[in-house]
């Protein structure tokens, strides 16, 4: 289970209620409160855990590295590219 800050981009991977819950950035109270009842999720949680697995494996250092690499040897390619054109 995700627990996070409700923030822009926090947002942009964690959808309270869907794959995780998001709590105010500043509510501590909130924040140990809904650790608390992650912790103690019933069986019933286990489609919003396995959708925070699936996020989280989704946006791990390794994909995004391998997307980095991607877009600069595309980058890379584009500019050989023009160059070959115009020689």
């Amino acid at each position: 289970m995700v627990v996070a800050s409700n923030t822009a981009p926090v947002r942009e991977v964690i959808r309270d209620g869907e794959n995780g819950w998001l709590v105010d950035f500043f509510d501590g109270e909130a924040l140990v409160r809904r650790v608390l009842q992650a912790l103690a999720a019933p069986p019933e949680s286990i489609a919003l855990r396995a959708a925070a697995r699936h996020s989280v494996h989704n946006c791990s250092v390794a994909r995004g590295i391998a997307g980095y690499m991607a877009w600069i040897e595309k980058l890379d390619g584009d500019k050989l590219s023009e160059a070959a054109h115009r020689a």
